[in-house]
């Protein structure tokens, strides 16, 4: 078909205003007067980028469980071979795409993906790769030209792993955890692993290093986000000595006035998509003590509904505006499962109940009252 050349100008704005992109270019084609949109498609992925693409999906691949049970368990014998063989091919591939490919955006990150798969190798029992692995985080950290956010993430996951190879003991696994997050911020302070590292090192350990840890992070150049977490452990230990009507105030007072006088009670949270925390409840209720029980829901009327099947103990307090209602924030409850303890005057004596908790509860005051028979 011919267009008149009167008509070519007037066939191209017609085209471009109301047909679709296909239409639109074949529109262009018959004028003559532009090149074919076809030029815009996406060139096609040259050797590198498929290489690459090649390694990721090996990647994903090696990471699956595979017969791991759960994240972190010793698995042994050809589960642990298979494994270790499928990581260090991986370690391989990626070896060879960032030396055959230097100057590929993605061959800083094919580094991570060596180290991560050596670690992998190594963890799953074969120790032969641990001189490579040395000289691989050796050549990252030197590589200063690579962003820090990637030599960040492969030399925490060498150094945590590394510090932790020989610990037997949780005491010792902490104090190594803690030695190699100070110093990941001191070489990548702008980097957030180890001010992770030491939050999560906050949340695990007693309640007096756990402050000053949390302190410390107030004070360090961490990520909005952890120091808002350090802010609320600081805040929560700075309840402990005051008197739980206070602290709870208006909204939570008909709550307290439905508890017994003179007797300990458990504050604890929960909610629906917790299930740990649902167990709590029901173990409160099982042994009779005294509680008040935080939902952290914003469906009430469905956590209210769980409430009654699973058999949740103590008083119930419940807020459209779940973890963010006045309650939950005036007890600075961070997630479901939290247990603070109050003794027989109302004292807040404890916001870690969770840590050894039978002992503590022996400790101030609970007990399971005899049950009468008919």
């Amino acid at each position: 078909m011919k267009f008149a050349p009167s008509l070519k100008l007037s066939v191209l704005l017609i085209c471009l205003l109301a047909l679709p992109r296909a239409l639109v270019a074949q529109a262009l084609r018959l004028t003559g007067d532009l090149p074919s949109l076809a030029t815009d498609q996406p060139p096609a992925p040259n050797t590198a980028d498929l290489a690459w693409k090649s390694l990721l999906t090996a990647k994903d691949a090696a990471a699956q469980p595979q017969g791991k049970l759960l994240a972190g368990t010793v698995v042994q014998g050809q589960i642990a071979a298979q494994l270790a063989t499928q990581s260090l091919a991986v370690a391989d591939q990626a070896r060879a795409f960032y030396l055959a490919n230097p100057t590929h955006s993605s061959a800083p990150e094919a580094r991570d993906v060596e180290i991560l798969s050596l670690v992998s190798v190594a963890a799953d029992g074969d120790q032969t790769v641990l001189t490579r692995l040395d000289r691989a985080v050796s050549d990252l950290r030197a590589a200063t030209a690579i962003d820090a956010k990637v030599r960040a993430r492969g030399v925490a996951a060498y150094e945590f792993t590394k510090a932790t190879r020989q610990v037997t003991t949780q005491s010792a696994r902490m104090v190594a955890v803690e030695k190699v997050a100070q110093n990941l911020i001191a070489e990548f302070p702008s980097e957030p692993q180890g001010y992770e590292a030491l939050l999560a090192l906050a949340k695990a350990t007693e309640a007096n290093k756990s402050g000053q840890i949390a302190r410390q992070l107030l004070a360090s150049n961490a990520p909005d986000e952890i120091k808002r977490s350090a802010q609320t452990l600081v805040d929560r230990y700075a309840l402990v000595g005051s008197n739980l009507s206070s602290v709870i105030g208006n909204a939570g007072s008909e709550t307290a006035r439905g508890l017994s006088k003179g007797t300990p009670v458990i504050v604890y949270s929960w909610a629906s998509w917790a299930p740990g925390s649902v167990e709590l409840g029901q173990m409160i209720q099982a042994r009779r003590f005294a509680a008040i029980g935080i939902c952290l829901d914003t469906e009430i009327d469905q956590a209210k509904a769980l409430e009654q099947a699973a058999g949740l103990g103590g008083v119930q307090v419940y807020d459209p505006a779940g973890g963010g209602g006045a309650v939950a924030n005036q007890l600075k409850y961070s997630a479901a499962g939290q247990i603070y303890l109050v003794d027989a005057k109302g004292v807040i004596r404890d916001v870690r109940g969770g840590d050894d908790l039978e002992t503590k509860l022996k400790t101030f005051g609970f007990k399971t009252p005899l049950l009468v028979r008919p």
